[in-house]
């Protein structure tokens, strides 16, 4: 076995390969440990895969989830795709189901790709993908440093100021400014119609962001000089 399961906190996703796999199940809990023994066949079963990294455990948290939550991480999507569809998988997936019922899974590239969930097989051009997170992250880190971390740390250091703009910045987009910035901008990342008519789209949603940075500069001058 390339390496022992682990079983950690639920609140910490620790960053990894270059694609995971997470499967999320509902498990009885006097059927908790049968699952833990079960999971580490599979980990055991995985980790003689190429391109294997680690599996990790998420255990349900009351008030957060009452599913388990595994990721399973690989080095490339070729790798994690030979161990989906192999038949070592599949054997162990059918006595889960005899033992446990279904479960849901789905795959996360690296990157901004956590945040952007595409339908089907579509995937967010990865300079789509940077500019909306660039047109979500402008405003609010100006936003919180103008109305809250500058003015209430005033006093403080620079550095303690901008960690604290940081903190609250990465905290808004993770939870609130990215997903509204993806639901909005859907018809930009998917742009429907012919080729010459999503090019339009594209050329039109990418003016569009590219006014909404240079909008929020002018409007933010007063705030902080033009220094």
């Amino acid at each position: 076995m390339q390496e022992e399961l682990k079983v950690v906190s639920p609140n910490v996703l620790p960053p990894g390969s270059d694609l995971i796999m997470v499967v999320s199940q509902k498990i009885a809990p006097e059927k908790s440990q049968a699952f833990l023994d079960w999971q580490k066949l599979m980990t055991e079963a995985s980790s003689k895969f190429e391109g294997y990294e680690s599996t990790e455990v998420f255990p349900p948290a009351e008030g957060l989830h009452d599913e388990w939550i595994t990721l399973v991480r690989f080095k490339s999507k070729s790798n994690l795709d030979n161990w989906v569809n192999s038949s070592t998988r599949a054997e162990l997936n059918a006595k889960f189901n005899q033992e446990f019922g279904e479960f849901k899974m789905r795959r996360i590239a690296e990157g901004f790709d956590m945040w952007f969930q595409p339908p089907q097989a579509v995937k967010i051009p990865p300079w789509k993908m940077a500019m909306t997170i660039l047109v979500a992250l402008y405003p609010t880190l100006l936003l919180l440093q103008a109305f809250i971390t500058f003015p209430l740390f005033s006093n403080f250091p620079h550095v303690w100021k901008m960690l604290a703009s940081i903190v609250l910045s990465v905290s808004a987009m993770q939870w609130v400014v990215v997903p509204f910035a993806v639901r909005h901008l859907k018809w930009w990342h998917y742009p429907q119609g012919d080729a010459n008519v999503q090019k339009q789209t594209t050329i039109k949603g990418s003016v569009l962001i590219v006014i909404i940075l240079a909008a929020t500069g002018f409007i933010f001058i007063p705030f902080f000089g033009k220094a």
